[in-house]
Parts: structure tokens; sequence; C-alpha cells
């Protein structure tokens, strides 16, 4: 829970991933509104994230200065980007 960030529709239109305050990514069933999955592992506020093309993993973006490729079958992260502040 906390202020959502970003919302975004998966490239099918079937799933919506938000971003929020308390340090998360979400997904969510666009049809039902049910929640899916809850993504942790940012430091920070993860500020937006958005599908890859095929709709198969998620980048999130977050004020720890890290970028997260993200498979949300698979935990952890499959790739983390570190950014200068």
């Amino acid at each position: 829970s906390g202020l959502v960030s970003s919302a975004r529709f998966s490239p099918d239109g079937s799933r919506i991933v938000s971003t929020s305050e308390d340090r998360t990514a979400r997904l969510w069933d666009a049809a039902s509104g049910d929640p899916l999955i809850e993504l942790r592992g940012h430091d920070d506020f993860v500020s937006s994230a958005c599908f890859s093309p095929d709709g198969r993993r998620l980048l999130t973006s977050s004020w720890d200065a890290t970028i997260r490729v993200m498979d949300p079958r698979a935990e952890p992260p499959r790739r983390i980007a570190h950014s200068p502040r």
C-alpha cells in the first residue's frame, strides 16, 4: 500500500503493473482487478515499470538508483543495473 507512482497495461491488455512508494511493483488482472503477484527487491520508492514487448518481463526503476529486469514467474531479478546518483 502507499502512493501509486505508475500503472501500465501489458502488451496484450490482460494485466496491469503498478508501482508504489512502498518499494513494490504489483501485477493485477485487468479484467477483474484482482491482484496476481507482488514483486519486491528495491530498497526505495519504485517510480515506474513497463512490460517487455512480449509481456514476459518487467523493467522497474527506483529511487534506489537501480533498474531491475524481472520475470514475474521467477525471482530474484534477472538483471540489476545501477545508476550513479
